[in-house]
Formats: C-alpha cells, structure tokens, sequence
C-alpha cells in the first residue's frame, strides 16, 4: 500500500489531492504477514517532506499478531539543506541518517552507526563507513571518479 494517508505521501500544500510523491506504508503477503513502514512527520507542514522513521516486522494480519520486530531510523540536521522545486512547490532535504537500530518489543538488539567525511568537489556529506555495536567489521566505502563513458547504440 502506497501513500494510503497523508502522513506516506509528498503532496500540494495547496491542493491536497494532487499528490507529488507515494511512499510505501504497507506490504502484505498472501499468508497474512506483514511489514508496516512509518514516516517522521514532524517538520512536513514547513518542510514538505518525509525521512523514514519505522519499520515494523513480523506481524501477521490473519491471526491478529501485531508486528514484533522493527528497524528504526535515527536522522540528524545537515548543515548543507538541499532545496527543490520540482514539484511545483518548494521541499527543503535537511536531514542526514545518523543511525538505525535494530530490535523487538522486549529492546533493542543493535545499532548501526553511519559516519560521513566531505566530499571534496561538493563539500556535501558522503558515507564513509558504517559501525556497529555488535563488533562486527565495519565497511568501508569508496567514491572514485568513472572512466566509463555511457552513449546511445543504435540496434538493428
């Protein structure tokens, strides 16, 4: 199910009904299991947009189990907000995924932790590695420039 209120979709401030963007808020098997997705909505009145905050998992719509598990994501403020029009009104993108954490109804489980460096021909923030408190090896990702050069083919 997509953007089934306003609280999972990007719409008009003017128009409610011209919607700009749907975001997943449920999915169900043909068994009845379930993952429900939530958005932070706190800022949207003045931000136009949604980050995601919840996934709720495991719960199963047929014998009435709620969902046990969840994966939460933690945002924090960028100082380089990304501003876009394309809509036709104005979103502003001021967030920055800071950490996920892992668990179920009786606690947490895990956390993620995402640690960013800057991007040197930007100056915007770029994911550098991803840790955890379960000591698990930490990725490292790493951004190089393409040398592979994309063009249009004709086929016969």
């Amino acid at each position: 199910i997509y953007g089934d209120t306003s609280s999972n979709r990007i719409y008009d401030p003017n128009q409610i009904s011209r919607t700009y963007s749907w975001y997943l808020s449920k999915t169900e098997d043909r068994n009845g299991n379930y993952m429900q997705v939530t958005y932070d909505t706190s800022n949207y009145s003045e931000k136009r947009n949604l980050y995601i905050q919840e996934i709720k998992y495991t719960g199963n719509s047929r014998s009435g189990f709620p969902a046990k598990q969840y994966v939460k994501f933690i945002t924090k403020s960028r100082g380089d907000s990304y501003v876009s029009k394309a809509p036709g009104f104005t979103m502003v993108m001021d967030r920055l995924l800071d950490k996920i954490e892992v668990g179920w109804t009786g606690g947490k489980l895990w956390t993620y932790n995402l640690v960013y460096d800057t991007s040197f021909d930007s100056g915007r923030p770029i994911l550098k590695t991803v840790e955890s408190d379960r000591h698990t090896t930490k990725p490292e990702f790493k951004y190089s420039s393409s040398s592979r050069v994309l063009t249009w083919q004709n086929i016969a």
